[in-house]
């Protein structure tokens, strides 16, 4: 503070004093709380927000506050200054689900600003990442499945299999139908009746949903036995000689009904009911003119036989049908580990999946499956978020509601919390926290970015997040308190800084083909929301912040999102089937032939269909 006196130079005595303010800093503000990189959770889309201003030279002339990217004058609301240089706590408010940039400005007398903000996420539920239980870390219906009756049958029995009733005609080629059957098979007097040398064609099934189960109709065609009868008379020679013949049926039915139901602890059933099996086209020929003098014979096979043939058949079937259905449907409980390749600089990385049945429906038209599931990782950052962010339903208290529908042989729906965890598990392992220079930025134009040397390094305090709340039908990435530090040549000039990145850009969801076969991949398209706050600037780089600020976002930070536009950022593979681990006799490598034609979101779901090849 200065104070200047003028004086008429004639008359002395006739003077005043003017007190002058000379302010070169500003007023102080700092937030603290919340911290940065803070996740927030409550039923309230409130926050609570701790803050200290100060100006002992001119004093404070005014305070307000506004949330988001938003910066203009519309956007801020008042606060009563209130008193300075101690800590003041304020309630700010609404918050949306997901990114939110708190920012205070505080003006003081002598017409200076000072603006502080914090980037936090925002929802009022989190999942933990937990490595050791991954239970606990579940989202419940996270990932939905609608199976088509083309999966259980789609009519086409060519091998490899790619349906359920497929599956069963190949298992039932290889039964070993005799090894159930007693030998002697039959007794009478001094004979006994064995049997040898079972053969039959090719089965074939059929299969039809309906509520609660399925109908399986199988047919056996040229059943066909051989008979042996082998007497043995106790005289000086024997008087009952050995005879043998064949039997035969033109076919064999076998219809049953099947139960498929899902117990408490999730794990999915199949039982079959009673099984119908009959023999049709019966025929028995004795070898020989004894042939026709053992009508005796005849009648003990045609009583005897059908029933022990129908009783092996139907062990066989039920056996063969629960298991296989069994088995099949119990592969959507997953707990398996895939590689995420190398992100720019950093090196590949595992990624586990876990998901249980917690819904099971069955109706003519397909299964209707429902699954909790996490993503989850092993930790290699030094920061303790709450976990992986919840849609919550866009904090609205009603629920939405989302159907699986059916107009596909397949369709597959993650929620967006599964995605938000496949991307908090990669953040999780310290990935993300990479350097950018001429070498990791290889694949990128760089010609139309005034840059050279460029050595920055990336520490995301929070994990990058998708969210489609407040916009119907399209899907953000956003990404809170990414902090950025290093050296590069901008605009000519030597330029070294330190700086907090607040940014959300519209993303793509889309269906690409994979090494092992079809993924989903994430790319970000449009003009991207950027928040910058420089913390630190060499002295001499010849730019004002406020000036390199406007730089960076546009010539910079922009340029590069615009040339990454449209390239894939990472994907992650569509969890595979695997029909060999059902039989031997299904060949090594067989897996449901998927192929996925569709791929679109609704209700907080990304869903992708498609149809059996």
């Amino acid at each position: 503070m200065y104070h200047l006196t003028f004086r008429l130079a004639q008359f002395p005595t006739v003077y005043n004093v003017l007190e002058v303010i000379v302010e070169g800093s500003g007023p102080l503000l700092s937030i603290l709380y919340p911290e940065r990189g803070a996740t927030l959770k409550s039923d309230k889309p409130t926050v609570t927000v701790s803050y200290i201003i100060a100006d002992d030279e001119t004093g404070i002339k005014s305070l307000k506050w506004a949330i988001g990217f938003d910066t203009s004058p519309e956007s801020w609301h008042g606060l009563p200054p209130g008193r300075t240089n101690v800590p003041v706590t304020v309630t700010l408010g609404p918050l949306s689900q997901g990114l939110n940039i708190v920012r205070m400005e505080v003006e003081n007398n002598a017409g200076l600003k000072t603006e502080a903000r914090v980037g936090v996420y925002f929802s009022s539920d989190y999942y933990e990442n937990h490595k050791n239980n991954p239970a606990l870390g579940i989202v419940k219906e996270g990932v939905r499945a609608f199976l088509g009756r083309n999966l259980i049958d789609d009519q086409d029995h060519s091998l490899p299999p790619n349906d359920v009733a497929t599956i069963i005609e190949l298992l039932l080629t290889s039964l070993d139908i005799g090894a159930l059957l007693p030998n002697p098979v039959a007794e009478s007097g001094p004979y006994r009746v064995e049997l040898s040398n079972l053969s039959y064609g090719k089965p074939t099934v059929n299969m039809w949903l309906n509520e609660g189960g399925m109908v399986v109709r199988i047919a056996i065609p040229n059943f066909k036995v051989k008979v042996s009868a082998i007497g043995e008379c106790n005289f000086i020679i024997d008087w009952c000689p050995d005879v043998s013949g064949w039997v035969s049926s033109s076919n064999i039915y076998a219809v049953t009904d099947v139960l498929i139901w899902m117990d408490e602890n999730g794990k999915i059933h199949a039982k079959s009911q009673e099984v119908k099996v009959n023999l049709y086209g019966l025929k028995v020929d004795i070898d020989g003119i004894l042939g026709d003098l053992l009508g005796w014979l005849i009648d003990i096979l045609v009583k005897t036989f059908t029933k022990t043939i129908e009783e092996a058949i139907e062990q066989q079937i039920v056996d063969l049908i629960d298991k296989t259905l069994t088995d099949l449907l119990g592969k959507f409980e997953i707990h398996e580990t895939f590689e995420i390749p190398a992100i720019l600089s950093s090196p590949p990385t595992a990624l586990s999946l876990y998901t249980k049945p917690s819904m099971l429906d069955v109706q003519p038209e397909g299964i209707w499956l429902d699954m909790g599931g996490t993503i989850y990782s092993k930790k290699g950052v030094n920061r303790n978020p709450l976990g992986s962010i919840a849609r919550a339903n866009c904090l609205n208290p009603k629920p939405q509601f989302f159907e699986m529908p059916r107009n596909r042989d397949i369709g597959l729906a993650a929620h967006n919390d599964i995605l938000n965890q496949a991307l908090f598990a990669l953040w999780w392992t310290g990935t993300l926290n990479f350097t950018l220079n001429e070498e990791t930025l290889a694949g990128v134009d760089m010609s139309k970015v005034p840059v050279e040397d460029l050595d920055v390094k990336l520490n995301f305090l929070l994990p990058p997040m998708l969210t489609d709340c407040g916009a119907e039908g399209k899907v953000r990435l956003q990404i809170g308190d990414l902090f950025a530090e290093g050296t590069m040549i901008f605009l000519g000039n030597n330029l070294e800084l330190t700086l907090f990145l607040q940014a959300e850009v519209d993303a793509n969801l889309t269906l690409v083909e994979g090494e092992e076969g079809p993924e989903v991949a994430l790319s970000i398209d449009g003009t991207p929301l950027l928040d910058i706050e420089l913390l630190t600037v060499n002295e001499d780089f010849p730019v004002s912040k406020e000036d390199l600020i406007e730089l960076l976002e546009g010539d910079l930070i922009a340029s590069l999102l615009k040339d990454l536009a449209g390239k894939e950022l990472f994907s992650f593979a569509i969890p595979k089937v695997d029909l060999s681990s059902l039989a031997n006799e299904i060949p090594e490598g067989t897996e449901l032939d998927i192929v996925f034609t569709n791929l679109y979101r609704e209700g907080g779901f990304t869903v992708a269909q498609g149809y059996l090849r």
